[in-house]
């Protein structure tokens, strides 16, 4: 089933991360971008409702820049029924512990990472999208 972020989030080819920010104060994530071809050109993306996220460093390089700046993006994709379950476990709290479950619905690729997050929006260049789960 095709999304109207569909389109809009496929056109984003040859781009570059600038900037990450993550406001956990106010459930927000942005990334600022440009594109590769016209690095005049930039656009500006914003997750809110955020309630998780998940940066994965398939790297696994210890001189990795921490930054995440000027950081090639291979795709943003968003999925309606999310990416699958994702899921902590607190030792700490008994035998049982507690068990902290997420399910993204966009998945950010870089080069050699992967950005997961659940957010109830996000908007693009200032279009808003609303992808709270029905």
């Amino acid at each position: 089933m095709h999304h109207k972020l569909d389109p809009l989030l496929d056109n984003l080819k040859q781009i570059t991360l600038n900037t990450l920010s993550i406001d956990v104060l106010d459930d927000k994530i942005s990334l600022d971008l440009n594109k590769k071809q016209k690095a005049t050109e930039s656009l500006s993306i914003k997750f809110d409702g955020v309630s998780s996220f998940f940066f994965i460093d398939e790297s696994k390089n210890t001189e990795y820049d921490r930054t995440l700046a000027n950081i090639d993006i291979n795709s943003i994709a968003y999925y309606e029924e999310g990416l699958g379950e994702f899921s902590t476990l607190e030792e700490d709290y008994g035998e049982f512990g507690i068990k902290m479950v997420t399910i993204p619905n966009f998945a950010v690729e870089m080069k050699d990472s992967s950005l997961f997050i659940e957010a109830d929006y996000i908007e693009i260049d200032g279009e808003r999208f609303d992808v709270t789960p029905k």
